[in-house]
């Protein structure tokens, strides 16, 4: 009886540690837009997997609370116990976002609605909602490129319902071609009693034979043109183990798999352009006949998966399939190792659908949230310090030298620098458009040619100082920043009055947003000819000096206002004790 006990004492540990672990573990602070445009029921399958996974691996909102299915998307909201719907639609502003996944724009039709009753043809008047408007594309687009915003694009994005020209500046944002061909496996080809959309089995019938197919494959379709190709296992023209992945080396080394059980969802097929990366490529199981029907076509027999492009600082990826998509994920996530144990489980020959989701999208998106996770918990660049009295500050002026604190001791700091505006060759200044890639690649070459300090001559977008932190953070020889407060000339040149209530008051405004952006505590909204966003990137430790204001005039009085903004600076960065007491110089001169 004593042994039974104890036996059944130990299964129970057994069980319940996976439990305690998953609640030991650590919390992930990752900011993600889910953005599913095709939810016509509360199944949520566009994208529900991917909720399930964060929870799973304990991602959390910036909140702190778990991502939900039901409510943290942005798409077609379907309410089936009132039988209505609403729209939650994409704000304009994305800052503060680690990661977009745009799970799927296709749309919702209503003969899709669980309590619609009327049949109509998709395509048409039917539509409810759909594809992805150039105006929500831009606030994407320009979420990566000014944060380094990480982002995952899965079929269906760019073909229709979205406009060509949406579809266009996509496919070149993200590297690739579209072919125009779509596809899917089916079970039963049978018109009669199967998921075939009808629209597909007209448009084959308006140029070929009657649609007699059956049994399992693949239909084709060219968005382009309305042509339909198939591929029957009965004829003898693909193989029953379909389509499948094959990764490439550089897939391999990111997300350690070589292949994939079949994949038997919607894909398209696409090509990509130079400086792509192809991380896994589609191999289809092909008989000859079958082979020849593609090349009649002029369909490739082996085509890319996974795309992936580095810039801005951040990860694009497309996944050319549908590869969330699933009906089912359990109901519980609190426990540890479970996706590992059930893609050790999972067979293909009982479910392909969820074996490709265990043992491929799982440990792909894994890797890719990890390093959205590890950029997150880079933003910060912090050094040691020199402290006084509650003041922490990182340079001083020590007699006719200037000091800089390093290794716990005052060292002498001969300034090597380099004046960085706000414009790149053929923008203006206002347009703030320089990219993260690019701010990357010059705090390198400034490195390399010696120098020690930047200059900037007001504020930069939110990918600045993003990059000048990642870049301290591995640098041997880190680079300082003198940064500016920028004045605005306009009212200045018509008032010649620098006291001027609306000019110290906007200015002094100025003076305080500079300070919070460098600290990483600021949000600074969109204003024409001005940069914007989130700053939460704190770089106050490399600041080793201010320069105030902008070139005017000499007279007395501006020398007056000069130390009025001073003094009301040292004020503001003294109030708190977080904040940093640094060298002040000024730029205003004869």
């Amino acid at each position: 009886m004593k042994k039974t006990f104890l036996y059944l004492f130990g299964v129970i540990i057994l069980l319940a540690l996976p439990i305690i672990i998953w609640f030991f573990k650590d919390e992930k602070t990752v900011t993600i837009a889910i953005i599913d445009k095709t939810v016509p029921t509360e199944s949520y399958r566009e994208h529900k997997g991917l909720t399930w996974l964060l929870n799973h691996q304990r991602y959390v909102s910036e909140s702190g609370e778990a991502y939900l299915a039901d409510t943290d998307y942005y798409g077609f909201v379907p309410n089936e116990k009132e039988e209505s719907y609403t729209t939650r639609d994409l704000p304009g502003d994305l800052s503060g976002t680690d990661l977009i996944y745009l799970a799927d724009s296709y749309g919702v039709y209503e003969e899709n609605l669980p309590w619609q009753t009327t049949e109509k043809k998709p395509g048409s008047s039917s539509m409810i909602t759909g594809g992805l408007s150039m105006a929500e594309w831009n606030t994407i687009k320009q979420q990566v490129q000014a944060e380094g915003t990480d982002l995952v694009m899965e079929f269906n994005t760019f073909a229709s319902p979205t406009p060509k020209e949406v579809a266009t500046d996509i496919n070149k944002f993200l590297g690739l071609e579209w072919s125009g061909w779509s596809g899917r496996y089916f079970v039963d080809l049978d018109s009669s009693d199967s998921e075939i959309p009808q629209w597909i089995i007209d448009n084959y019938e308006k140029n070929e034979a009657k649609w007699h197919f059956k049994g399992a494959g693949f239909i084709l379709v060219n968005d382009d043109t309305g042509e339909i190709v198939v591929l029957s296992e009965e004829a003898g023209e693909i193989g029953s183990d379909g389509l499948h992945l094959t990764f490439t080396e550089q897939g391999t080394a990111q997300f350690n798999l070589t292949d994939s059980p079949s994949f038997g969802y919607w894909f398209d097929i696409n090509e990509a352009t130079e400086g792509t990366d192809v991380l896994a490529d589609y191999q289809w199981d092909l008989q000859a006949t079958g082979s020849e029907k593609l090349e009649k076509a002029g369909i490739p027999q082996s085509f890319p998966a996974v795309f992936h492009q580095s810039k801005y600082g951040a990860d694009l990826y497309y996944f050319a399939g549908d590869f969330v998509d699933i009906d089912d994920v359990p109901n519980f996530y609190r426990y540890s190792g479970f996706a590992k144990m059930r893609s050790f489980l999972s067979m293909e020959s009982l479910d392909a659908e969820k074996s490709f989701y265990w043992k491929t999208y799982v440990p792909m998106m894994e890797a890719i949230l990890a390093n959205a996770e590890d950029k997150e918990s880079q933003v910060t660049a912090v050094k040691e310090v020199a402290k006084e009295e509650g003041i922490s500050y990182p340079s001083r002026v020590n007699g006719q030298t200037f000091e800089v604190y390093e290794d716990g001791e005052w060292q002498p700091f001969t300034i090597k620098g380099v004046n960085m505006g706000m414009a790149k060759p053929g923008t203006f200044p206002g347009e703030a458009a320089i990219s993260r890639d690019e701010y990357d690649r010059w705090f390198k070459a400034i490195g390399e040619m010696n120098a020690n300090a930047i200059r900037v001559y007001t504020l930069h977008p939110p990918a600045f100082y993003e990059a000048f932190a990642a870049y301290n953070a591995s640098a041997k020889q880190p680079l300082y920043l003198y940064h500016g407060v920028w004045i605005d000339e306009e009212p200045l040149v018509e008032t010649l009055d620098a006291f001027t209530p609306e000019i110290t008051e906007r200015f002094q405004n100025e003076v305080q947003k500079i300070v919070d952006v460098i600290h990483g505590d600021a949000v600074v909204e969109q204003e024409p000819g001005h940069a914007y966003g989130t700053y939460k990137t704190d770089i106050s430790s490399y600041v080793i000096g201010w320069m105030i204001g902008i070139r005017l005039r000499f007279n007395k009085w501006n020398l007056i206002i000069l130390s009025l903004v001073i003094f009301k600076v040292r004020m503001y960065t003294q109030k708190r004790p977080t904040r940093w007491k640094i060298g002040w110089h000024s730029s205003w001169t004869c």
